[in-house]
């Protein structure tokens, strides 16, 4: 089933080249962001690269991300790899739309952790707020991710 016009609307808007800039933690981040439609036009393709080098005993960083539509339950859903290895890709994020913004949560085995999308149509950019529930319940941030578009 195909995407509903206001679903694919706003991931239009992250279609295209940019830089990734943030923060995970006390470590900077700094990677180059490559996103577009894939597979008959039901995921958008995100791929994450680091570009400074990366800290003592660490892999470059590089990840895939698929983003899709389930329409049976009217929701987003996304898979995420990356160099750490398939770990991570057992879990699915289900998000639904919100306007300019879409909150994906992941329900690790070692906790939730909720990535929210935000897109900014005045600036043309993207904020992602990554924050993750912690053993004594408490919420903290995990990451925040800016995405400044390349041309």
């Amino acid at each position: 089933m195909s995407f509903p016009e206001e679903a694919r609307r706003l991931l239009d808007q992250l279609a295209g080249s940019w830089t990734l800039t943030g923060t995970m933690g006390s470590v900077e981040l700094h990677q180059s962001v490559k996103s577009g439609w894939v597979l008959g036009d039901q995921f958008m393709r995100i791929a994450y690269r680091q570009t400074d080098d990366p800290r003592p005993g660490w892999p470059l960083y590089e990840a895939l991300a698929f983003v899709g539509w389930n329409a049976e339950a009217g929701r987003y859903v996304m898979t995420l790899m990356d160099v750490f290895g398939g770990g991570f890709a057992e879990t699915v994020g289900l998000g639904v739309p919100n306007g300019d913004s879409i909150r994906f949560v992941f329900d690790y085995p070692d906790g939730p952790l909720h990535n929210a999308f935000r897109y900014d149509a005045a600036a043309d950019a993207w904020t992602m707020d990554l924050v993750h529930q912690t053993e004594d319940g408490a919420w903290e941030t995990f990451a925040v991710k800016h995405l400044a578009r390349v041309g």
